[in-house]
């Protein structure tokens, strides 16, 4: 599959993600005030992301933006998808489930960083740590693709990691409008507010879909770069 712009009926839309942002603002204005000690990230804007996400305002992102998803639209529920999501509601963070679910499959066998799997992934759940910088989910398909399509020396090449990192992030940000946590959850998960808002809402209704997307088009991307690979998931 190419790296443009998604289609009607295509699978790489994301849901509506502006009514899971309302949700978020409405849990946002019940959790006032912050903790003390808690929300400084937020601080003073924390009024005015609950005034414009409540009115729907979910433009804004650098570089993309969010369409609204079709009846009938959406991703399926069984393979690599499912494993994905699986993982992730049973306690794996978000980079670990996607690396996890891969790992089962067979192009990851034989290799010797798989044992160390998740922990390799552990450190980039919530956007680094919960610092809601690069999307975990993210970052667990791109350490996927390099266990895959890496070199193993300093004399090797880059190809073909390089090119399918470069179409997991166009598509990534085509999809979700952004590679960064905090503008796709919306929540700063440094402060005890926030997680809240994240395990009540966010969780489920936002993270849950990303790490199924990114799960699913790593496998796509490693397969279609691996020559006579019969496939993932």
């Amino acid at each position: 599959m190419g790296a443009g712009a998604p289609g009607p009926g295509d699978p790489d839309r994301h849901p509506d993600i502006g009514a899971v942002h309302n949700k978020v603002a409405v849990g946002l204005d019940r959790a006032r005030p912050f903790p003390r000690g808690g929300g400084q990230r937020l601080g003073g804007h924390r009024d005015k992301l609950v005034v414009g996400l409540q009115a729907g305002a979910v433009r804004g992102l650098p570089g993309g933006h969010h369409r609204h998803q079709e009846p009938g639209e959406g991703m399926t529920g069984g393979g690599i998808e499912e494993e994905a999501r699986q993982n992730f509601n049973s306690g794996y963070n978000c980079a670990e489930s996607v690396l996890v679910a891969l790992s089962q499959q067979p192009l990851f066998q034989g290799r010797g960083a798989v044992q160390y799997i998740p922990r390799m992934a552990t450190g980039f759940g919530g956007g680094l740590a919960r610092n809601g910088s690069i999307c975990g989910a993210l970052a667990g398909g791109v350490i996927a693709i390099g266990l895959v399509l890496g070199r193993d020396d300093a004399k090797g090449s880059r190809d073909p990691c390089y090119p399918a990192v470069d179409r997991l992030l166009a598509e990534f940000q085509e999809a979700w409008g952004s590679w960064l946590c905090r503008e796709i959850s919306r929540v700063d998960l440094k402060t005890v507010s926030g997680q809240k808002i994240y395990q009540q809402v966010v969780h489920f209704e936002v993270c849950n879909q990303v790490v199924a997307w990114a799960a699913r088009r790593a496998g796509e991307l490693i397969t279609e770069f691996v020559p006579g690979s019969t496939g993932i998931g």
